[in-house]
């Protein structure tokens, strides 16, 4: 009776060893999905998940950078995988070449998130250590911090001026540049308020030209 009870607390050890092995390997690295882009984003309308989508280039270096040092660090992958369906896509190759116009991408790595209708929730420009891309991640799921709410505020009408001054800033993280949000706020800014480190910033990067 007792080699009986042995054998089988034996085999209920190397069964647990087995399932936490699976688990451990599971979230080695971040699990990218290799369908097309129209099933990624089937798949996440079906389980209600936000889309992790990297945008990147064979030749990059910072993607490369990502990938091997980001991508495969567990936390990362654990926590990744956990919350979002995630993509890549070779913005110069493919379905990446229609995802870099359809996103606006301009540089590599890009990192879009958008649901499963393809409305862009967050994005980010750049390469970036472990401890960012929770940041970044962590801001994706949060409707309080993400751009795609202001994008959404904005398009509602919302023109007060503190919420265009912290848009115009969260726009300039994500190297986008609609002149419309700053022409609409500076208008309602009095010249003795021009100069300050705030809008220096937004100045130097949506003027482009002396016709701004």
């Amino acid at each position: 009776m007792k080699k009986i009870i042995y054998l089988f607390v034996a085999i209920l050890l190397l069964n647990n060893t087995v399932i936490s092995q699976k688990k451990s390997k599971q979230f080695d690295k971040i699990v990218f999905e290799t369908g097309k882009w129209n099933d990624i984003l089937k798949k996440a309308k079906d389980n209600d998940k936000i889309i992790m989508l990297d945008i990147y280039a064979s030749w990059c270096g910072p993607c490369k950078w990502m990938e091997r040092e980001v991508f495969a660090d567990k936390n990362i992958a654990e926590f990744y995988n956990n919350n979002f369906i995630c993509a890549r896509f070779d913005g110069e190759k493919g379905e990446g070449i229609d995802l870099l116009k359809k996103f606006e991408i301009k540089a590599y790595p890009s990192f879009i998130f958008c649901n499963g209708d393809e409305e862009m929730l967050h994005r980010y420009i750049g390469g970036m250590n472990q401890d960012d891309f929770i940041k970044l991640g962590e801001i994706a799921l949060d409707t309080n911090r993400r751009i795609g709410e202001a994008i959404k505020k904005y398009n509602q009408g919302n023109r007060n001026p503190d919420f265009l001054l912290d848009y115009l800033l969260k726009l300039i993280e994500i190297d986008l540049r609609p002149y419309d949000v700053f022409e609409s706020y500076f208008k309602q800014v009095r010249e003795e308020e021009i100069v300050s480190f705030n809008h220096l910033k937004i100045i130097k990067n949506f003027v482009q030209d002396l016709d701004n």
